[in-house]
């Protein structure tokens, strides 16, 4: 990047929510940078992995960065987002072929 060329060129989406409504109204804007922070089991990785996994839907190429969890926690809270079966119940293996192929 040149030297005083912006960070940003246009209104180009840099992202999607995955809630359509919030999608239409309040686009998340290329270019920016957030911090989110907030006390445990707020929802804060859940908000994230819905925003990568709504923005790779879209064709976007998404990084997922985290100070606290570890890799297999993250793969975990993926594959409890795409095939809708909770966290707890991917540990205790209470998931059927169905959930496999939403993840797949």
């Amino acid at each position: 990047m040149a030297s005083l060329e912006p960070f940003r060129r246009g209104e180009e989406r840099g992202g999607w929510w995955g809630l359509p409504t919030l999608d239409g109204i309040a686009p998340i804007p290329s270019g920016e940078f957030a911090v989110l922070g907030a006390r445990p089991g707020i929802g804060k990785t859940a908000m994230l992995t819905q925003v990568a996994v709504a923005s790779a839907s879209h064709g976007l190429r998404t990084l997922v960065v985290t100070l606290e969890l570890p890799k297999e926690s993250m793969r975990a809270r993926l594959a409890s987002h795409l095939s809708g079966v909770s966290v707890q119940a991917l540990k205790r293996g209470a998931y059927a072929a169905e959930h496999v192929r939403a993840v797949g």
